[in-house]
């Protein structure tokens, strides 16, 4: 064989093999490449089923010295940078009606998407005796407040909030005795008072008075029951904080009593008015007086009372049964570390925060001379458990007195 033919048999039988010849030939493929993960479809929710709540816009407020404070409840309980929202003269009391802000020293509207004041209303809104608290009504234009000199018998003062500007509407008195502003019925019909003697005699009660509400926000002068239930063990006493829940067809208002030390509640009838039952626990004591400054709250389940207690400087938690009845002794009790001031849940019922200063032992009245940042404590509630919130406190402005939250 020439070297020719050789060649071309060679290419002959290459070309055989490329191309097949004389039978099947099994050949390298590339692998199947593996399908793309894919994100399994998402089952959607049966229908019927309530998509879980968003966290409310929520913010709290605090009065200082010559300022209201403010600071934005994040979802975790944890309070934003606090932002000095308003000057105003001694806002000695803050609380939220709708969209304003009610402070004894003047009126605010509110922005409910940034928390931030605006002054609309600087008229003081009651007379030169020192105020004693203020209370909204639950027409959302209309508020209640009292002064606190027994000896001068002043009125329960009754406002209306329009375009801006508070109109004093009503002014009723309590005879020989004047009115404590405690609580307002949140269905509309009653507005709860202590009726005490004038000139703090020692022998008289402070007498609790149900009086009728009407539709405008006024109210009836005239209690529901003309000798109604002493407020106080003790005769003569200062009553502070109030809170209520309506449990069905009652409603249970809660208050403290010092002189003796004393919580106490009363079941009233949503219809009538009428007192059905009440009592009045001993709280536990301590190296301080109790003072004006205690206030009392209930969580949105009804299922914790929240007090602050001065004497022990502590905040107690109750146990509210079924019918609202707190239980004998606090299921725990937390100390801050200084005089608490104000207590308040927020509307999840999940956080709580408590004002405290370290500015005198008589936590009511610290100022004047004391410039001592007020702080605002967080604690996560559970079980009747106050747990401090990390980052907890905050620091608000220098001599504070009183707090509360807004909720949009």
């Amino acid at each position: 064989m020439t070297t020719s033919r050789m060649t071309a048999c060679v290419l002959l039988l290459a070309v055989c093999v490329l191309a097949g010849c004389g039978g099947s030939q099994t050949t390298a493929s590339n692998p199947t490449p593996s399908p793309s993960p894919t994100t399994p479809p998402s089952t959607p929710p049966p229908p019927g089923t309530p998509l879980p709540p968003s966290f409310p816009t929520e913010f709290v407020y605090t009065a200082d010295a010559s300022t209201i404070t403010s600071f934005k409840i994040n979802s975790d309980g944890s309070l934003s940078a606090p932002v000095t929202a308003a000057t105003v003269a001694l806002p000695e009391i803050v609380k939220g009606l709708g969209t304003s802000l009610i402070t004894n020293s003047g009126l605010f509207a509110v922005n409910p998407a940034t928390g931030a004041l605006q002054l609309q209303d600087s008229q003081p809104f009651f007379f030169t005796d020192a105020v004693t608290d203020i209370f909204p009504d639950p027409s959302g234009v209309t508020f209640h407040g009292n002064s606190s000199l027994a000896l001068h018998f002043p009125p329960l003062n009754s406002f209306s909030i329009a375009t801006g500007h508070v109109a004093l509407v009503q002014q009723i008195t309590g005879g020989q005795g004047w009115f404590q502003m405690l609580a307002s019925d949140p269905e509309g019909k009653f507005v709860y008072t202590a009726n005490q003697p004038g000139g703090n005699l020692v022998g008289f009660n402070t007498l609790l008075a149900v009086l009728p509400r009407n539709a405008d926000g006024t109210v009836v002068g005239t209690p529901v029951q003309a000798s109604a239930r002493p407020m106080c063990s003790q005769g003569v006493s200062s009553i502070s904080g109030a809170a209520l829940t309506v449990k069905g067809t009652h409603t249970v208002l809660y208050h403290i009593c010092a002189f003796p030390d004393e919580l106490g509640y009363t079941t009233i009838d949503n219809t009538t008015g009428m007192i059905i039952n009440s009592a009045n626990l001993s709280i536990p004591g301590g190296p301080f007086p109790l003072h004006a400054s205690e206030t009392v709250a209930v969580d949105p389940s009804s299922t914790s009372l929240l007090v602050v207690n001065s004497a022990a400087k502590t905040v107690d938690v109750y146990a509210l049964d079924q019918n609202g009845v707190p239980g004998a002794q606090p299921v725990s009790r937390t100390a801050p570390g200084m005089a608490p001031l104000n207590v308040h849940v927020d509307a999840t019922g999940q956080y709580v925060y408590v004002l405290a200063t370290s500015c005198a032992t008589n936590a009511s009245n610290p100022r004047p001379g004391c410039s001592d940042n007020g702080q605002v404590f967080g604690y996560k509630l559970s079980g009747g458990n106050l747990s401090l919130l990390p980052g907890a406190p905050y620091k608000a402005g220098p001599s504070s007195t009183s707090m509360t939250i807004m909720k949009f």
